[in-house]
Order: structure tokens, then sequence, then C-alpha cells
């Protein structure tokens, strides 16, 4: 009786860590994203840009060079296991599979996110603002004429912020206002897209988060990015994967998820870091 019980249990702890997992890793949303990769690391090109050159009659062709390269991100394996006691299992039900699942699921994709966040913190991009001042509408105007000024494609471009600096933002008329954008943000407690930017929210993680810390006062950074500028990858045998043992040493059920991902940035040009205050 018990054994059906617990196969009852893997499966639906299997099924339910696999799908809570895809909702709760959003950011892979936001990056230039290749699966099914063979090996321990994944690579992605960098190219250059090239010339158009006059057509000379009889002469020989002008070659232009796009100074290929690669950016390569090794991959690390994380997991997130749980113990459950022999007693336990005469009360396994569905319900509490999705339990397990649930927390299981949001500790892979929080690492997930991770991943790709600390990836982000190692650009060579100078940062726009400060620690001693809040984001602004000025500071986002930079930002776009930084990009336009770059070439960076005007589709995919994301901000990823904290929830502090969306505050900060709303308090500036021009963000919120009818008069300046269609969208009331005040109503609906949120912006949504700006100045070409898609706003995308990142909470607060137990494995860091964005970043945070002290320059002339407490401060944390958001990331301005374009798609194709951050690269994220899994390997061919899937990205997670859950398992169910028994442990005699401890008398218990191990069930675990396991992730295997990584991340690099592209293209720097595409990554912009913005940092504002922390109050």
């Amino acid at each position: 009786m018990v054994q059906s019980v617990d196969k009852t249990y893997e499966i639906a702890f299997d099924a339910n860590v696999k799908k809570d997992y895809q909702g709760q890793a959003f950011l892979r949303n936001y990056v230039y994203t290749k699966g099914n990769v063979v090996g321990d690391r994944i690579k992605f090109r960098k190219v250059g840009s090239v010339l158009a050159n006059e057509h000379n009659a009889y002469s020989d062709m002008t070659y232009s060079d796009p100074q290929y390269g690669q950016v390569e991100a090794v991959f690390k394996d994380w997991e997130c296991a749980l113990l459950i006691d022999k007693p336990q299992t005469h009360n396994f039900t569905y319900d509490e599979a999705v339990i397990d699942s649930e927390i299981v699921a949001e500790a892979v994709a929080r690492r997930l996110n991770q991943t790709i966040i600390d990836a982000l913190a190692k650009t060579i991009t100078p940062e726009l603002g400060q620690a001693s001042s809040k984001l602004t509408v000025a500071t986002l105007q930079k930002a776009k004429r930084y990009f336009d000024q770059k070439g960076v494609p005007g589709n995919e471009r994301y901000f990823l912020h904290t929830a502090q600096q969306i505050e900060q933002l709303m308090s500036e008329t021009k963000a919120t206002s009818s008069d300046y954008v269609n969208v009331k943000a005040l109503v609906e407690g949120n912006i949504k897209n700006f100045l070409g930017f898609n706003f995308v929210l990142v909470p607060d993680m137990k494995e860091g988060g964005l970043p945070t810390g002290e320059d002339s006062g407490n401060y944390e950074k958001g990331f301005i990015i374009h798609k194709r500028s951050i690269g994220f990858g899994v390997p061919k045998e899937g990205e997670i994967t859950t398992s169910k043992d028994w442990l005699p040493q401890k008398q218990s059920w191990q069930v675990c998820a396991t992730l295997s991902c990584g991340s690099v940035i592209i293209d720097d040009v595409g990554v912009l870091p913005i940092k504002t205050i922390n109050e």
C-alpha cells in the first residue's frame, strides 16, 4: 500500500516541480536562450560590424572583417533536496506532493534567475545613476540615448528593476500621468513599458537578487538589457530533473530537483547598469 502511494507522490512531485519551475524561472524569457547543448559548457558567437564598400569595376573585391569571436559559460549544477521521514509516507497525498514541489521549484527557479543576474553583474559598461539618487525619468532618457547611439535594436529592450526603483520612478509625474504616457501607471500599480523599455520586476531573493552595496551610500542596481546581449544555456539531457531515493541511514525518503545551466554576456554594449539609492 505504501509503495503505491509513494509512486503517486513521485509522479505528482515530478510533474508539479517542472510545471512550477517554468513559471518561476522568468528571466530566461528576456535573454538569448539555447537548449540541448552537448558538453559541459555553452558558447555564443560574437560578431562585430562591417562596412559596405563602393564597387569599382574590374578591381579586386574589398573584404570586411567582422571580427568573429566567442564567449562561453560553463554549466553549473544546482540541487534542492528534501528529507521525508518514513512514518510520513503513510500520509502522502497529492496535496503534499504539490506543496513540496512548489518550494523546490521556487528554489531552483530562483537559482536560474540568479545565474543570469550574476552574469549581468560582470558587465564592463559604466553604470548610469549614483548611490545618492533615486531613479528618474531623466536617467531612463539617458539610457535610451545610450542604446540609440550605440545602434542597439529598438525591440526586445528590457529593464530588470527592483520594487524600490519602480516606486521611485512612479513618484515622477512624467512617468505616471496620462499627459505623458498612454497607461495610467498609478491605477494599475506598475509600469509595463516606458521609453521603449519593457519593465521586468525582480523581487528580493535569498540567492542575492539584483546587486546591492555601499558606495558613498547604500545602493541597488538594475540592468537595462537587449535580449541578444546575454546568453543562457542548458545541457542536452535537460535543465531540470527530479529523483526520489530511499536513504536507509536516515530512514527517510529523499526527494530532489537538480538544475544545470550557465549564462554569459555576449555583448556589453547591450547591457547597461542603473544604480540608485537604496533607502
